[in-house]
């Protein structure tokens, strides 16, 4: 089974994809990429959205090859987690809504990934609400990249 959702999109945002992407958490997701004349800085945003998805692009545009190149050890890193959760699936929070946060967890272990999607650096506060638990930290993200939080659920 393949989900697929053809759109063209005027923002680009953490949650911009519609709810049904979330529908069934196993199945994989590849974007099209439907921006006429994109500029790198949105499609270097377009997969940092998508990637809080688990979605990859379809693109040979070199800004999104250069995107997947530059993090191929961290997208690897992902296949140690058994569990998924995207933006706006309720289990985590960030204070901004051009920050983006996904949760990867195997047992007891966590990866928080975080999404800055504008090009400028963003300090603020995240949440994951899990397993009837609060956790909660603050994280500085670079203009149009990623960073990760590991801990304990």
């Amino acid at each position: 089974m393949v989900l697929t959702e053809e759109s063209e999109y005027s923002e680009i945002f953490p949650e911009m994809f519609t709810p049904h992407v979330h529908f069934l958490n196993i199945a994989p997701r590849s974007i099209c990429v439907m921006i006429p004349n994109a500029s790198g800085e949105t499609l270097r945003a377009l997969a940092l959205a998508a990637l809080l998805h688990h979605a990859t692009l379809c693109s040979d545009d070199s800004a999104v090859l250069d995107f997947y190149d530059s993090h191929k050890k961290l997208l690897n890193s992902l296949t140690h987690y058994t569990r998924h959760s995207a933006p706006g699936e309720g289990i985590t929070w960030t204070g901004s809504r051009e920050v983006g946060m996904s949760l990867y967890w195997k047992g007891s272990k966590a990866l928080g990934l975080l999404a800055n999607l504008t090009n400028l650096e963003q300090t603020g506060d995240w949440t994951v609400r899990i397993h009837g638990k609060v956790i909660t930290g603050t994280v500085t993200v670079p203009p149009l990249e990623l960073a990760t939080v590991e801990f304990k659920i």
